[in-house]
Formats: structure tokens, sequence, C-alpha cells
């Protein structure tokens, strides 16, 4: 019996600390070190990197498709970030859904006619760069 009580103990304790650490990661949290850590930020980049180009004048399109390679990427810090705007933040109500697992971060100057993209998901409970974009004319 003393045996039984123990593996219980042993159990519970076990899978306490499993809900412990499967928690997921906050964006905020991840998103500032993120900017201010060039190894972090390398270590949560989906490599390689998706990136697409789309430029268009005068009715015609040219898309390109492409990839960074962890030896291409060049560190982002804080100031390559700061006119990025959080574009999708949803946050769930009381007894909906949890939040999205997916964050899209904006470059968009209104003096310019293109706009930037990094598209940011939620895997295995920590943040990863997934996909970047550029628009323009």
């Amino acid at each position: 019996m003393n045996t039984l009580l123990k593996y219980v103990f042993f159990v519970s304790v076990l899978l306490s600390n499993t809900a412990l650490f499967s928690q997921n990661e906050e964006f905020k949290d991840f998103w500032k070190k993120f900017k201010t850590d060039s190894l972090f930020q390398k270590s949560r980049i989906v490599f390689p990197l998706k990136y697409n180009t789309t430029y268009g004048e005068d009715g015609i399109t040219d898309a390109h498709d492409t990839v960074i390679k962890k030896s291409e990427w060049e560190y982002k810090d804080n100031t390559f970030w700061l006119e990025f705007k959080l574009i999708n933040t949803s946050k769930p109500a009381k007894g909906d859904k949890p939040a999205s697992q997916e964050r899209m971060l904006e470059y968009a100057p209104k003096e310019e006619n293109f706009s930037s993209y990094y598209f940011f998901k939620l895997i295995n409970g920590k943040w990863f760069l997934i996909e970047a974009a550029a628009y323009g004319c």
C-alpha cells in the first residue's frame, strides 16, 4: 500500500510539473527578446525562411518566391522593428476559443508605395518567424 501511495504521489507531481512547462509562450515576452537578442532571434526563425516579393507597375505584376538561409539572415535589431505594427492581436472574449496562434507585423509607410510583412506562428508552445513578404509598386 505504501508503494502505491508513493507511485500516485510521483505521478501527480510529474503531471503538475508537465502542466507548468507546457504553457504557451506569451507573444509580448517572445517579441521583447526577439528584437533585442541576436542569438535568440536566429533560433526562433524557421529556416529556410520563405520570402515573397511582389512588385507591380503599369498593371504588370512581378512576383518572386525565394528563401533566406540561416547563413544569410542578418540580425534585425530593435531599431529595425520600431515602425512595424502588430496587426492581429486577437484576444479571446470570456468563454471563446483561445487567441490566434499566428501574428503578423506590418510596415507600411504612408509616403512610400510598399509594405513589408513578417508572419509568426506558435509552434509547440513557442513563437517562430515563419515567413516574410514585401509588396510594392
